[in-house]
């Protein structure tokens, strides 16, 4: 007894393997063209702000440091000037009161995206925290645009 085996012929195989990879070509392209899209304007806004916080630069010394724990809320002022070459800007402060360091406080005198601190200006940051007592050993600011701080021991 023969057996005899049937199969596709070989124009139809070929056929069904084209229209299979048009139709996943098709699904495919246009998400790895969107995504390709998205990754490049994410990385292009990254670098951007990374090369242009290579020049920024923050400072203040141990004179520019207010503190006053006779009212409640206890205030810190601090005026700082930005010694950088680009704009900065949503700043928060922080402060060691004996060995720790407080959390991040934003100041009630806050610089954010439509009012930069300009290079070479300088600011006074007032930040108000309820409670406060004890001697301040050292205040940081902090921007977070640039993810720079400068930091005084007093």
């Amino acid at each position: 007894m023969t057996y005899v085996l049937k199969g596709v012929s070989p124009l139809i195989a070929t056929v069904l393997l084209v229209a299979a990879t048009i139709t996943v070509s098709i699904v495919v392209v246009p998400w790895l063209i969107d995504f390709a899209q998205t990754q490049m304007v994410s990385v292009g806004s990254q670098g951007e702000e990374k090369v242009n916080c290579i020049e920024a630069g923050l400072n203040f010394q141990a004179a520019d440091v207010g503190y006053n724990t006779l009212t409640n809320p206890s205030t810190i002022n601090v005026t700082m000037t930005n010694t950088g070459l680009v704009g900065l800007y949503d700043f928060r402060l922080q402060f060691k009161l004996g060995d720790t360091y407080s959390g991040l406080y934003s100041p009630t005198t806050q610089y954010n995206a439509s009012s930069k601190v300009s290079p070479q200006q300088k600011v006074t940051l007032n930040a108000s925290i309820p409670g406060l007592s004890g001697t301040l050993k050292s205040v940081r600011v902090i921007s977070n645009y640039c993810k720079i701080a400068a930091e005084v021991t007093l």
